[in-house]
């Protein structure tokens, strides 16, 4: 730990000198900016200030148990203190505290899951084919754009721009989802309502309207290269993949006004079987095409995985920064979604019981997966498998619980004992 602050107070001098050489020329506020656009977390002396204007908590106190946090199981960070609001001791106990964590996404992923199983997930073609032939409700394929020559079973696959539009134009069905066959996030997903065969436009879920031609060339065939990102790094041309649209429930639908949502179901494969550890549920909002919540204002809601019903509300930040640094940063709480004025908390969702059987009949077929992150959609005609993530992420939100819990432990001390 010593020399982990060492290394970063060197860091912190070489930018202040590096500062003063570069400045305009040399001006505080210049040196001022460099330094918080390289070491943002300096901005957290502020939070702990009106941290302490809003709560009475003294910085001493915050400092004290940052500095203990970060030492602790769960490697806690500054802005994660203030994120998840732990400053907060009338809603934590310390012990409670020690539960959230710092982890990056694929820490539990890369060490409990086999990594030859990382292609059946990040290939969403490959997901679909085995849910298929283990006859699991999944969205059906439409079409398949792929530059080389991968095929999709008797599915038609386009390798032209040129084919790809014209298939539009006569063979696709409407309305339908687009998305990369490897990517994350969102990133390159698209939801096209219907065509305007007059005008030869699509028309977007989100209400823009597009051409044809200027559709392909900015998604399917921006989004069929090889992936660059280094989780899906490749060296070939994974494809671009058009799929149903899913109808939600009709309890969903008029909760989300139609808009994109799913559940995120985490499942730990334990030495007896599956089981089913936290449950999430997201919806979109606005103009946003997913219910991703890292980069888009959606909503997240933890939920009860007994009875399946929302505990609570968090609006996610998207990429705009927060007023005070830290605060708010996994998001804030709400009482209704900001476009229906709908409540969640507190709301039975349908077919749970048929949505936990589905989630823990697929994870037995994956048996090199001991910790596997689910999206499932409740739709009208039942629940559907929507992807299979081997690096799932961490499904923490303010004010709830956090992820090292005493059931993560145990099964952690299982699979090792093991």
């Amino acid at each position: 730990m010593g020399r982990s602050v060492a290394r970063r107070a060197r860091r912190v001098l070489r930018a202040l000198r590096r500062a003063r050489e570069l400045g305009p020329r040399g001006t505080t506020s210049w040196a001022r900016e460099t330094l918080l656009k390289r070491f943002p977390d300096l901005r957290l002396a502020r939070t702990a200030l009106v941290v302490h204007e809003r709560s009475g908590k003294s910085v001493a106190s915050q400092v004290r148990e940052v500095i203990a946090l970060r030492r602790g199981p769960g490697r806690l960070c500054p802005r994660d203190y203030y994120g998840y609001a732990l400053y907060d001791d009338r809603r934590f106990s310390f012990t409670e505290k020690q539960e959230f964590v710092s982890w990056p996404s694929e820490r539990l992923s890369d060490k409990l899951n086999h990594a030859h199983w990382r292609e059946v997930c990040d290939d969403k073609l490959l997901t679909y084919a085995v849910l298929r032939r283990l006859c699991l409700p999944h969205p059906e394929v439409y079409a398949v754009f792929h530059p080389g020559s991968r095929t999709y079973g008797p599915v038609s696959c386009l390798h032209t721009p040129e084919d790809m539009a014209d298939f539009l134009r006569r063979g696709m069905t409407y309305p339908f989802f687009g998305k990369p066959v490897k990517n994350s996030w969102g990133r390159g997903a698209s939801s096209v309502d219907a065509i305007d065969h007059a005008r030869d436009v699509l028309l977007l879920r989100t209400g823009e309207e597009v051409a044809v031609d200027e559709y392909v060339r900015q998604v399917p065939v921006a989004h069929a290269a090889r992936q660059h990102a280094w989780r899906f790094r490749a060296s070939y041309d994974s494809g671009y993949l058009f799929q149903e649209r899913v109808v939600p429930h009709p309890i969903v639908d008029r909760l989300t006004g139609g808009r994109a949502n799913s559940l995120r179901m985490i499942v730990l494969m334990w030495p007896d079987g599956p089981r089913l550890f936290r449950v999430a549920w997201k919806a979109a909002t606005g103009g946003s095409v997913t219910d991703h919540l890292r980069f888009e204002p959606n909503v997240g809601c933890p939920v009860d995985r007994a009875t399946g019903r929302v505990e609570c509300m968090v609006r996610s930040r998207g990429t705009a920064d927060t007023a005070v640094y830290g605060l708010g940063y996994h998001g804030t709480w709400i009482e209704v979604h900001p476009d229906t004025g709908h409540p969640f908390t507190g709301v039975q969702l349908p077919d749970w019981d048929r949505a936990v059987a589905l989630c823990l009949n697929a994870a037995v077929a994956f048996p090199g997966l001991r910790y596997q992150s689910w999206d499932v959609a409740l739709g009208a005609e039942g629940p559907t498998i929507l992807e299979l993530n081997f690096n799932g992420g961490i499904s923490q939100y303010p004010g709830w619980r956090g992820f090292n819990n005493a059931e993560l432990r145990q099964f952690m001390r299982t699979i090792e004992s093991g």
